[in-house]
């Protein structure tokens, strides 16, 4: 899965002065989603990863990345399910389960919303795209 870029941090006034190991504690946030994104982790499981309020480590994740945290887990999730569902004949609702989700109703409306299209016509149109070479 592809790693968001690094936006700069704003400055306003002066300068934070623990700015530095503030990205490196996003950061190790942001592996933790990456390794721990199939199990039940929700926004308080990473703030307290990092030993962050969850409002602060909200607002500055974002900052720093671009997207909200839970965003960022979702997308990670989506990619995952993306591989499963390519490379596997693994049923929609274990694969929904396998990155982490606890129903397959959510996982179908958020990879409906994030890739316009339900599991099914994806796992149908990669199908076809590897009939068609």
């Amino acid at each position: 899965c592809q790693r968001l870029k690094l936006i700069p941090v704003p400055k306003r006034g002066s300068p934070l002065p623990d700015q530095e190991k503030l990205k490196e504690m996003l950061e190790s946030a942001r592996d933790f989603i990456d390794e721990k994104y199939m199990e039940d982790i929700g926004l308080n499981d990473i703030a307290n990863y990092i030993y962050l309020s969850p409002s602060h480590f909200a607002r500055v994740f974002k900052r720093m990345f671009g997207v909200s945290p839970i965003q960022y887990l979702l997308s990670v999730r989506i990619n995952r399910s993306k591989e499963l569902l390519e490379q596997t004949e693994m049923k929609i609702g274990d694969i929904a389960l396998n990155v982490g989700f606890s129903a397959q109703q959510r996982y179908n409306e958020i990879f409906r919303k994030q890739m316009k299209m339900s599991p099914s016509e994806y796992r149908a149109k990669c199908k076809a795209m590897i009939m068609n070479q």
